[in-house]
């Protein structure tokens, strides 16, 4: 996910500042979701860094991750949904989805606040919005697909390997 949104944040690095100068780095991160992202690593006792670091790549990335993780939990709480991290269902045995790769996206992308104040639709998002967490959308399903079939590879592999009677 991280990488796709590098991908859509700054043309893969190309684009270092966005938002009229406001969000610098890989991710297009601004200042005060950095400050956001600081005390919410804080909080976990995990390494913080001052914004200056935003263009630091490896920072970015570790930011952005935990800002990936931050908003998930957010939109969770705000929605009352388990969050992926969470084996946790509403009302018993009733399973609700988490909040989806491009719901995190877009509440990266606008803001959380942006995205609350539009219900937390990603069709009453901007155009380029959509898009970009359809990007996003798609990058996460390929990569949950390609470790399924690898896993799905190396189980083929060790049934192939058995000998008859399940002794190899």
């Amino acid at each position: 996910m991280l990488n796709q949104m590098i991908a859509e944040e700054s043309r893969n690095g190309a684009e270092l500042r966005g938002d009229g100068g406001r969000s610098r780095g890989i991710l297009h991160i601004q200042a005060k979701f950095w400050s956001d992202v600081t005390a919410w690593r804080a909080a976990r006792k995990l390494p913080t860094k001052p914004y200056a670091w935003v263009s630091d790549p490896a920072w970015s990335r570790e930011y952005g991750r935990s800002g990936l993780t931050m908003l998930e939990e957010k939109l969770s709480q705000e929605r009352r949904l388990p969050s992926r991290s969470s084996s946790r269902s509403i009302s018993g045995d009733l399973e609700v989805a988490a909040p989806s790769a491009g719901e995190i996206y877009a509440a990266w992308n606008l803001g959380f606040a942006k995205f609350k104040a539009r219900g937390f639709d990603l069709r009453r998002c901007p155009r380029r919005t959509r898009a970009a967490a359809a990007a996003v959308e798609l990058a996460v399903w390929d990569a949950d697909l390609s470790q399924r079939f690898r896993e799905l590879s190396a189980a083929g592999a060790r049934l192939a390997a058995t000998r008859p009677g399940g002794v190899r």
